[in-house]
């Protein structure tokens, strides 16, 4: 019950970090609403000077460039701002750094688990990679403490071992998912 618990906490948690991670740049929850308001273009103006003149409002001065984004090099056919005037990156851009902090997530947790534990340390690189992206999103010892044979004082010992490399893992995990 308590495996299954926490495997569904880690799978929701997970769903909830890629959902959060992707929702400005696929406007989910209306958060690039100003981005379709904006897509509205501003009434032309004959008068008005979108890329050299200001408007100013009391003590204030902005350049119109500012409040109106839309491109006006062919004033026939002005373009649009891009969402990721908004969201900073585009939707390629974040897919990209998305897959770049996943991976650098993984070779935290495969340098941790190297560090921490001298059976993961001899095992081969595939074993190493699946174990490592499994820790990603369920922390768990290569070797838990009681498979080994021996007294109480080694068995003490491998816990106290298995505790460490848990804790650094969990470290790991929490600081890349902060």
């Amino acid at each position: 019950v308590v495996a299954t618990l926490q495997a569904v906490c880690s799978a929701t948690k997970r769903v909830a970090v890629i959902v959060a991670f992707f929702a400005p740049f696929l406007g989910l929850f209306s958060m690039l609403q100003h981005w379709v308001d904006e897509k509205i273009p501003w009434a032309e103006r004959k008068f008005i000077n979108i890329s050299t003149d200001f408007l100013y409002i009391n003590n204030v001065t902005v350049p119109w460039k500012e409040i109106n984004r839309w491109n006006y090099t062919d004033p026939t056919r002005p373009v649009p701002p891009h969402y990721s005037v908004y969201t900073g990156l585009s939707l390629g851009q974040a897919f990209f750094v998305f897959w770049l902090v996943s991976i650098l997530h993984t070779i935290t947790v495969c340098i941790a688990k190297t560090v921490t534990s001298s059976c993961y340390r001899r095992t081969n690189i595939v074993a190493k990679v699946f174990h490592s992206v499994e820790n990603c999103n369920l922390p768990n010892p290569w070797k838990d403490w009681d498979s080994i044979d021996g007294d109480v004082a080694e068995h003490k010992k491998a816990s106290t071992k298995v505790n460490r490399e848990m804790l650094v893992t969990m470290l790991v995990n929490l600081i890349w998912n902060s």
